[in-house]
């Protein structure tokens, strides 16, 4: 179990909290749809849904040949909250 330090941590960081966007838009993704779809190049990606994975945002399930990566249950809901306090957040 991963400690809520570590889970706000990893979404901190601009590129995992994309990805975790993505996920949220799209559902469960392959890593080369994630590829596609963010641009990322593939050591980058692999290594942001490594640290997702051990912080317990995403989980991964094996189709065939490839890794498909989902949201881990109420991720959805906390990067909703982050989003709104960002919403009312005074400028810098």
């Amino acid at each position: 179990m991963s400690s809520s330090v570590e889970v706000l941590s990893c979404l901190g960081q601009e590129d995992r909290l994309g990805i975790v966007k993505l996920l949220t838009e799209k559902g469960p993704l392959c890593v080369s749809e994630i590829m596609a779809q963010y641009g990322r190049s593939q050591p980058n990606l692999s290594r942001g849904l490594r640290l997702l994975r051990e912080a317990g945002v995403v989980y991964c399930t094996v189709a065939g040949q490839k890794r498909v990566y989902a949201l881990c249950e109420g991720v959805e809901d906390l990067v909703a909250m982050a989003d709104r306090l960002a919403e009312k957040s005074p400028p810098r």
